[in-house]
């Protein structure tokens, strides 16, 4: 069953000993001081109703082990709120509606987090109210660092601020990421393709976004509001339609598919580009 799926596949403890079968998978199982996870096969929560957001413990580490898991229409799969804790190497998908502010893969994100080397798909859909901070992985970022990590994730609003593709509004470290999944914000809303806003203590460097971007409001091919730091970051003004945005530099799509392009990038440890053909891919 999805239950058991979910329950027996995982390592717990800072000693990395099974988590019991049987054991119900709620937000107590996460929680804690110092606890690592290794997520040990692919979940399929689809048609599962959670009974809770899982919460990273206080230090913690959830290791998707490069599994995929697929929460449907669940969003929160993995929340992380102050503390400092890590998630990496996992592949998250879900097809989130919600009306609250912030919504997106993982939701607000607060406290000094690490998350890396990992992927989202799906989409996030706010059919109502001009709440906002809607991302496709991170709704609302503060303090942590993101690095190494893509989406793949639409992103629908009606009105507001701060909607991205990859994230919503930014007061973090952002690294060497992409996103390339389309964002329409409505009427009056304010977006960009890879982050809607950043803060004047968020940093955004080496990224780039090519998903379209619609709205009747302010927007921006990669974001829309910098007051932050932002450097050799890039976008694509063809497929996003948009030829004007802060914080990054505007490229055709045959620029963007040439090494060249990116002032500063590692494609010896960090990037790969399958020259002339697709646009650059994470190691």
């Amino acid at each position: 069953s999805v239950l058991d799926s979910i329950n027996g596949p995982y390592l717990r403890g800072t000693s990395l000993n099974y988590m019991g079968y049987g054991t119900p998978f709620y937000a107590q199982y996460l929680t804690g001081t110092d606890k690592k996870y290794v997520l040990l096969n692919h979940i399929n929560a689809s048609s599962y109703s959670f009974g809770g957001s899982y919460q990273i413990s206080t230090n913690g580490i959830f290791d998707g082990n490069k599994l995929s898991v697929n929460t449907g229409t669940q969003q929160y799969f993995l929340l992380v709120s102050g503390g400092s804790a890590t998630i990496r190497n996992i592949y998250l998908t879900a097809n989130i509606t919600s009306t609250a502010q912030g919504i997106s893969l993982l939701g607000l994100v607060n406290g000094t987090h690490l998350i890396e080397n990992s992927g989202f798909f799906g989409s996030v859909n706010q059919p109502s109210g001009t709440y906002g901070r809607v991302g496709g992985v991170i709704g609302g970022f503060s303090l942590g660092t993101i690095r190494k990590c893509f989406a793949n994730v639409t992103v629908n609003g009606v009105g507001g601020n701060n909607y991205g593709g990859f994230i919503g509004l930014n007061n973090g470290t952002v690294e060497n990421c992409f996103s390339v999944g389309n964002i329409n914000a409505g009427a009056g809303g304010n977006c960009g393709g890879f982050c809607g806003g950043n803060l004047a203590g968020g940093t955004v460097n080496y990224c780039y976004s090519i998903g379209s971007v619609t709205t009747s409001g302010t927007k921006g091919g990669f974001m829309y509001s910098n007051t932050g730091t932002a450097t050799n970051n890039y976008w694509d003004t063809v497929t996003s339609g948009i030829l004007t945005s802060v914080g990054a530099t505007g490229k055709t799509t045959t620029e963007m598919y040439q090494e060249t392009t990116y002032s500063g990038w590692d494609f010896a440890t960090i990037w790969n580009i399958d020259e002339g053909n697709d646009y650059p891919k994470l190691q």
